[in-house]
Formats: C-alpha cells, structure tokens, sequence
C-alpha cells in the first residue's frame, strides 16, 4: 500500500491447483481490499500474466471487479561492455 498517493497493488494473487474452484481466491481478494480500504487506499490493482495459462487468474479478477489496462512492460538485459549504460542500471 502506498498511502501518500492512496494506491494499493497485488502483485500476485495465486491459490495451487488442488485448492482451486472453492472461493478461496476470492475470499484472499476480498480480504486484501477490505485492508486496503481500511488504510485509506481509493485505487488497488493486481497483476496477472498475459499469457493463456493466466486467463483463469484474469477472469477471477475481472468478476472481482478489476478492468484490464492496455500495458505493456518492456525489460533490457544489462550489457557488460557498455559501462555508462550499465551504470545507470544499476
């Protein structure tokens, strides 16, 4: 939770296979909010992957109320032979 901008953020919410279908990750959901609201949060959000073996995660979070952003996070792996760039990724 950050509380200076009132945001909240799930960066994974996951329940294993065998304990799946029993509203577990709902009840983890519902709780998570309840605590952020608590502490004064007005946005939350919870990541999920974008890939098909993530549609079950994503459909739980879209019925949790959540509405997917059109994003896209790009990563650079770092380069020892080029030391200014390296440095700044540090």
């Amino acid at each position: 939770m950050n509380l200076e901008d009132k945001t909240g953020e799930v960066e994974l919410l996951a329940v294993h296979p065998d304990d799946q279908h029993r509203g577990l990750g709902t009840a983890l959901n519902t709780a998570m909010v309840e605590q952020m609201r608590a502490g004064g949060v007005l946005v939350a959000s919870v990541g999920a992957g974008g890939d098909p073996g993530h549609a079950p995660a994503s459909r739980a979070d879209e019925q949790a109320g959540y509405a997917p952003l059109p994003l896209v996070r790009y990563s650079r792996k770092r380069q020892a032979s080029r030391r200014r760039a390296t440095r700044a990724l540090r």
